[in-house]
């Protein structure tokens, strides 16, 4: 099942309408045909629902309910009864629905008698079993002879069946978990490459167009819908790089997150959509690196690390107007912006989230570092407690972050509007980047080193 809220549940409305999740389409390969282990499941299914439609009468038959002039040996009886479900299995399937069949790939109809035949080995060992038992029973009885065993003895054949019906399906269901398990690893596994290839020719979205958009939207989904967990906020503790996003890089700040949630659905989102196009827009000049996320939850926190560089100097004429030369000099302006919010609540798919502070950190302006490393920083929770006090009506915004998708490599989450945003694991570590590393120099010490390697 994807994870998501129901139909009637009514947060949906707040959720970009389910722009995320498909729980009756029927996924398929990549040849347009419904999955293998789909059939897989329907035929062995039904295989089972026919046998254990047989078994009562069966059982009535074997309980000692006989004829009394019956001599027929316990273990024999035993063996008639899980060879006749052996045989009700094998017809089943060979029965199946071959209008299904015929629309399936080709190595379907193999894979179904390679399933039966896994079943009927489960069934033998439930029938080695149930022998095992009743000759127990026999010695301990003194009695093999049915007619005259003792009264006691009626109800053996009832547990002996339950005991066999118990390894019989555990080891059927076994057997199909893991065809479903080997299935779906497979498909992720292709689905996440496809999706990073788009991340790397687009780079990570930001050149994507509506076409582009789409592709990455539907294979998301279907990852969506074969996530191994069903609680995938409370399994997303970690550092994260951000490979891919269906909007601009830097709504995946939880201080972005919080404008959003100021605003209203309709206009007033779309008037915030507008904003941050033109934000990045303005800020074209600049070149974004790394953007990672860091979830810990315990204590319950995200981090988003932003981090940016631009042209210190872009263009040399400007400074030195007897120039011609219409570049800049090799010297950046970097830094990275760090935004914390606390997760209010952990949901099983999803994180409220309350901003707390905003602070530049590893800039490499000398004195600015100073000041920024003293413990300058833009205190967003207590900015927001004073516009409560003093605006009616206004109360400090609680974003919704949901987590639809995460395994040991990747994760896929959504913003309150169904947008998206892809991440690659980096490591397991839930603390922040330490910048005391970075050199408060403009870059002129990395020119320098370049410039030696030129003379």
């Amino acid at each position: 099942q994807c994870i998501g809220p129901s139909p009637s549940d009514p947060s949906r409305a707040q959720l970009g309408a389910g722009r995320w999740k498909r729980p009756e389409r029927l996924r398929k390969s990549n040849f347009g045909q419904p999955r293998r282990a789909d059939f897989s499941r329907i035929m062995v299914h039904f295989s089972m629902i026919l046998a254990a439609a047989l078994l009562p009468d069966a059982v009535s038959a074997f309980a000692f309910q006989m004829p009394t002039h019956s001599r027929l040996d316990a273990g024999v009886a035993h063996r008639s009864m899980f060879s006749m479900r052996a045989s009700t299995l094998r017809a089943a399937v060979d029965d199946a629905d071959r209008t299904a069949l015929s629309n399936a790939p080709v190595d379907v109809e193999p894979e179904l008698s390679e399933l039966s035949e896994e079943l009927e080995a489960a069934m033998n060992s439930s029938s080695v079993l149930v022998d095992e038992v009743a000759e127990s029973a026999a010695v301990s009885t003194g009695e093999t002879d049915i007619a005259s065993a003792p009264a006691g003895a009626s109800e053996l054949p009832k547990s002996v069946k339950a005991r066999a019906d118990s390894v019989f399906l555990q080891q059927a269901e076994q057997i199909l978990a893991d065809d479903d398990d080997a299935s779906s690893d497979k498909e992720r596994r292709a689905l996440k490459e496809k999706l990073l290839q788009l991340a790397a020719v687009t780079d990570r979205g930001q050149a994507a167009k509506y076409k582009t958009l789409r592709e990455a939207e539907n294979l998301a989904e279907d990852l969506e819908c074969l996530c191994p967990t069903t609680t995938p906020a409370r399994e997303s503790a970690g550092t994260w790089a951000l490979v891919f996003s269906s909007t601009q890089l830097f709504r995946s700040s939880p201080f972005f997150m919080a404008g959003r949630a100021v605003c209203a659905d309709g206009t007033e989102a779309r008037r915030y959509d507008a904003f941050c196009d033109l934000h990045r827009a303005a800020l074209a000049i600049s070149e974004i690196g790394q953007v990672r996320q860091v979830v810990s939850l315990d204590p319950p926190m995200l981090t988003s690390e932003f981090e940016v560089r631009a042209g210190a100097v872009p263009f040399l004429s400007d400074v030195l107007p007897f120039l011609r030369y219409s570049g800049g000099l090799p010297l950046t302006i970097e830094g990275s912006i760090v935004s914390s919010a606390s997760i209010d609540t952990v949901n099983d798919d999803s994180y409220t989230l309350y901003m707390d502070t905003v602070e530049i950190k590893g800039s490499n302006v000398p004195l600015l570092r100073q000041v920024l490393d003293s413990g300058l920083r833009l205190e967003s929770r207590n900015l927001g407690g004073l516009l409560e006090q003093n605006l009616p009506g206004y109360s400090n915004p609680k974003p919704l972050f949901r987590t639809t998708y995460v395994d040991d490599t990747m994760r896929i989450c959504r913003d309150q509007d169904g947008k998206l945003f892809v991440y690659s694991k980096l490591s397991n570590a839930t603390s922040t980047t330490d910048y005391s590393d970075v050199t408060a120099d403009l870059g002129v010490g990395s020119l320098l080193s370049s410039l030696s390697l030129l003379i």
